[in-house]
């Protein structure tokens, strides 16, 4: 399967290594070259559209779009959220009357805001409280919209508390691991 991955880092990686060992035929759009992806890579940049629109000429069958603002310390206020969101609807907009069988694009947990019992997908109302997850509501919503009348499948794939190789160390499941490995006393000053 032809297959057009978006943004090559953490969670990216990991799915593109799990692609390749599958045998598809991949192309990554990414800002940076990754050493570690064996498929074919376009160094670009996603806030350029008419740029990063030259590669849905190859005729992906799948898109997955992982690229958006993760650093730890300042992703949740960022103001270039702004632009990833504006990125995800241009990129619905772009494909939903295409040839393209299925956009998946990454959410994230952010979106329902704090929880105190198990969030689902379509029943847990939505509760943005940092910019980082309005902006991703603001996509999600863009993007059902351009999909209304698409033939095109169209899965929004909430991502809760990865955790894999080159993780920021100072996230919640590095921390806890390494806190255990360590022996030391485990303190969430923010839960």
């Amino acid at each position: 399967m032809k297959i057009l991955v978006i943004g090559n880092g953490f969670i990216g990686s990991a799915i593109i290594e799990r692609l390749e060992s599958e045998g598809h035929e991949l192309l990554i759009f990414a800002r940076t070259l990754n050493t570690g992806i064996k498929s074919q890579q376009i160094i670009g940049d996603i806030f350029d559209f008419d740029d990063f629109a030259k590669t849905l000429t190859w005729e992906p069958q799948v898109i997955i779009h992982t690229a958006w603002i993760t650093t730890h310390a300042n992703y949740a206020q960022d103001s270039s959220n702004s632009q990833y969101a504006q990125f995800a609807s241009l990129l619905a907009k772009s494909v939903s009357h295409t040839n393209l069988e299925h956009l998946i694009v990454l959410g994230t947990c952010a979106e329902y805001g704090p929880q105190h019992q198990a969030s689902t997908a379509g029943i847990t109302k939505l509760n943005p409280t940092t910019f980082y997850a309005k902006q991703k509501v603001v996509a999600l919503n863009s993007t059902k919209e351009a999909f209304i009348e698409s033939k095109v499948r169209l899965t929004w794939a909430r991502i809760f508390q990865p955790y894999g190789r080159n993780q920021d160390s100072s996230r919640l499941l590095p921390y806890l691991i390494q806190s255990l490995r360590d022996s030391e006393q485990v303190e969430l000053n923010d839960t």
